[in-house]
């Protein structure tokens, strides 16, 4: 792999480019678009964590194993948050990019 990466955003792998239109740049620019399905992704592991609760009094009968497993689980929602808040952005000048490019 050569020494430039060829990531772009904040998304790694999952970020693609296209045009979109900046308000601060006033014109068409490259844009970088994060993945769209963070954001459902988000929406699966709550609902996963909604299933723990509701399933709490059969794992709990082995807490000393399930019980910080659970949490884990809980914990790791973090960098979801984190990556379903990217927002797309202007490649040239950094600006947050509200549409895209007609």
């Amino acid at each position: 792999m050569s020494s430039e990466s060829k990531w772009v955003g904040l998304s790694g792998p999952f970020t693609r480019t296209g045009p979109g239109s900046c308000e601060r740049c006033m014109r068409e620019t490259q844009v970088s678009w994060p993945w769209p399905f963070w954001r459902r992704m988000r929406g699966l592991w709550l609902g996963v964590i909604a299933l723990l609760v509701a399933a709490a009094p059969l794992y709990l009968a082995d807490a000393h194993g399930m019980l910080p497993a659970a949490m884990v689980l809980v914990f790791a929602i973090g960098p979801l948050n984190g990556l379903a808040a990217i927002r797309p952005t202007c490649l040239e000048c950094g600006a947050v990019v509200e549409r895209r490019a007609p």
